[in-house]
C-alpha cells in the first residue's frame, strides 16, 4: 500500500511520505514482512520525524483514528480497506456515456 494511501485513510499524517524523502529515510528500513509490520514500521519513523520536527509534518495522534476505519464500514474490493466517506459527495453520483467521453 503506498504511503500516501495511508496518509489520506489516517493512518500516518499528512507530509510523512515528502518528509521521508527529504530527510532521506531509507525507504529499506521500513519493515515489509506483511501489512500490519509495514503500518507499525511506519508508525513508528513518523513518530521519529514528528519528534524531530513537529513542523514538518500535519499533527497527527494514533489513538484517533475513526474506529470505523479500523473495523467495519466499507472497504474497497481490491484491498480490503475501509473505504472513507466523502464529504463532498455523500450521495453516489451517476456518470453518464457523455461524461465518459470527455
Amino acid at each position: 500500500m503506498h504511503i500516501m494511501k495511508l496518509e489520506c485513510l489516517g493512518k500516518l499524517p499528512f507530509g510523512t511520505y515528502a518528509e521521508m524523502e527529504r530527510s532521506g529515510i531509507n525507504l529499506n528500513d521500513i519493515d515489509t514482512t506483511d501489512c500490519d509490520n509495514s503500518l507499525t514500521s511506519l508508525q513508528m519513523l513518523a513518530q521519529r520525524l514528528c519528534e524531530k520536527d513537529p513542523t514538518k509534518i500535519g499533527q497527527w495522534d494514533p489513538e484517533t483514528i475513526p474506529s470505523q476505519m479500523i473495523s467495519g464500514g466499507e472497504t474497497s474490493s481490491d484491498e480490503g480497506e475501509p473505504v472513507p466517506q466523502h464529504m463532498m459527495h455523500p450521495d453516489p453520483v451517476k456518470v453518464t456515456d457523455a461524461d465518459m467521453s470527455r
